[in-house]
């Protein structure tokens, strides 16, 4: 099994092992980890703008983590509900985030994986797709309080 390469290319990966994660957490590089489970449509729905964002930052590592799969990373985080989001840079967990809040994630990793060039702002390149997706967002959960 290969370990995930130091190179970033601005796409999200499942993680395999704690081995795996622990390699690229202590890489130095910024790292986004989005704990998910697949039968939660919260974080199917987030898993998009999770995979926009990791386009934007290509410098950083996405990696997702199927915490039914995955107890130990799970349990390490402190997960006790998805989706959640932990932010590491330079080893440490530098900040959290619980829920599927487009925006929040999006202002979240730009603190944590900055901009691409130091004389720009921090912010996502596609913030359009970005608040597209809050609104959808949105939406579906007007739906499910409805259906409630």
């Amino acid at each position: 099994m290969t370990l995930f390469p130091l190179s970033m290319g601005g796409s999200a990966k499942d993680v395999q092992s704690k081995k795996e994660l622990d390699s690229v957490v202590h890489s130095g590089s910024p790292v986004v980890l989005h704990f998910r489970a697949s039968r939660c449509e919260a974080s199917k729905h987030i898993d998009e703008v999770f995979a926009h964002l990791s386009t934007d930052f290509p410098h950083a590592h996405f990696l997702r983590v199927e915490v039914e799969e995955q107890p130990e990373i799970s349990e390490a985080y402190s997960v006790s509900d998805v989706p959640f989001f932990a932010f590491v840079k330079d080893g440490k967990v530098f900040d959290t985030l619980k829920g599927a809040d487009p925006s929040s994630l999006a202002n979240k990793i730009a603190r944590v994986a900055g901009s691409i060039r130091p004389e720009e702002p921090a912010a996502p390149a596609s913030l359009e797709t970005i608040q597209e997706l809050a609104k959808e967002n949105e939406s579906f959960h007007k739906q499910e309080q409805i259906q409630a």
